[in-house]
């Protein structure tokens, strides 16, 4: 069972109309965020987990509590076969709920997130993976974002995180590529892993 969900942000939602339903950590934590709608993606994110594992799980929304593991990857304590993991971008963010550990990633595709796309593509990638993004001779953005959002959806499966190098692994490995399914959904990127 994979379930996915993606949710866009509407900038002109009212944030404190949903805080009563947000942790006492949560509401602490957005209180360094100086941006309106991280604010909004974080407590908006902690309120949707809750809500639908209370429901996939038949228990009351209260009885939901979260953990996290050794490199911060979060899970539903004293369910140790519900699996969810999410991920946002500046728009949207994604949820998926699964019987099995799970990764996912969501980035917008645009070239202003990295001032240069080939720096960060030859530091990150592996060779395969820079082929792959440079292979027309000219740096293609939605393989960047598609190569990207694979590895970190990869990193967040394992539950490692960043505490895995970019540049160990290659999606394209016959090992791991078969596991990934990716989208397109409002100019942003999702990879499921």
């Amino acid at each position: 069972m994979n379930v996915l969900y993606y949710i866009p942000i509407i900038e002109n939602n009212n944030l404190d109309k949903v805080l009563k339903y947000a942790s006492q950590e949560r509401k602490q934590i957005i209180q360094g965020y100086k941006s309106e709608i991280d604010k909004k993606i974080y407590i908006y994110t902690g309120i949707f987990v809750k809500m639908m594992a209370a429901k996939i799980l038949n228990l009351p929304y209260s009885k939901i509590e979260i953990g996290k593991m050794e490199y911060g990857k979060p899970y539903i304590k004293n369910n140790p076969s519900f699996h969810y993991n999410c991920s946002h971008t500046k728009n949207a963010f994604c949820i998926v709920f699964s019987n099995e550990p799970v990764g996912i990633d969501i980035e917008k595709i645009e070239r202003k997130s990295y001032k240069n796309f080939y720096n960060v593509a030859k530091r990150f990638f592996s060779e395969n993976e820079f082929l792959y993004f440079f292979s027309n001779g000219n740096e293609d953005i939605e393989c960047f974002f598609e190569i990207w959002t694979k590895k970190e959806a990869y990193l967040k499966l394992k539950g490692t995180g960043l505490n895995t190098p970019l540049s160990s692994f290659c999606v394209f490995d016959e090992k791991i590529s078969n596991k990934f399914k990716s989208l397109k959904k409002d100019n942003n990127y999702i990879s499921l892993c």
